[in-house]
């Protein structure tokens, strides 16, 4: 899937040096973040989904870049290790997530879901239905 929208990450805490969003948009239901309300007509925009995160990295510093993200069920996201971190980025906790955890590398979700070679971030929604998992997919 191609991304339809990108964004600036702009340096702060988590990504230092800034990098960059990567979106689709109009998958209701699987947005990372509600769309902002438009104050002429009062009703919701589009909604978007994060296919890929990349932070850029100043010299002597690391960065991780994200694959696309993968819904989990019910039963995938409850094989998590417990206790998960609350959310601390006002974004995240906007858009409706409540905890992450760092998944280690080839674990298995299910049968057709695993974390892959490096691993990555799960993180669980109010709605559950939204829980997800995003791969890394390099490190630099």
């Amino acid at each position: 899937e191609k991304a339809t929208h990108f964004a600036c990450i702009y340096p702060g805490h988590w990504a230092p040096d800034g990098g960059f969003v990567y979106l689709v948009e109009g998958r209701r239901g699987t947005t990372t973040t509600p769309a902002p309300k438009t104050p002429a007509a009062g009703s919701e925009g589009p909604s978007y989904t994060v296919l890929a995160i990349n932070v850029h990295v100043a010299q002597g510093r690391h960065a991780l870049s994200f694959g696309p993200m993968t819904l989990l069920k019910q039963t995938e996201s409850e094989k998590l290790e417990k206790p998960m971190q609350p959310i601390s980025l006002a974004l995240f906790r906007e858009a409706g997530a409540t905890h992450y955890c760092f998944v280690g590398r080839n674990f298995e979700f299910s049968e057709k879901v695993n974390s892959g070679p490096r691993g990555g971030f799960a993180y669980i929604f109010e709605n559950r239905e939204l829980n997800r998992f995003f791969p890394i997919t390099g490190v630099g």
